[in-house]
């Protein structure tokens, strides 16, 4: 890749507007919600799943949950 290239992608990453909004992680089992504001929804949903994959999310009720119902009884949403 050029670095014209480069320096236009990166550019056009940093100007591009992100639509903020609310984002929603739910257990499908139990129908608990976890609901939330982000800036970013999609970057946001993507940390939560990742935190829960890893076992590091900071709600442990949450993270419970995710570890005893597994990761396809969950729906994340904007």
């Amino acid at each position: 890749m050029k670095q014209t290239d480069r320096k236009t992608l990166l550019r056009e990453y940093k100007e591009a507007i992100r639509p903020a909004g609310i984002f929603g992680v739910k257990n499908l089992k139990t129908r608990k919600t976890l609901i939330g504001i982000s800036m970013n929804p999609p970057g946001t949903l993507n940390r939560e799943q990742f935190q829960l994959e890893c076992g590091t999310h900071p709600d442990k009720e949450l993270q419970k949950d995710w570890d005893e119902s597994g990761s396809g009884n969950f729906k994340f949403e904007v």
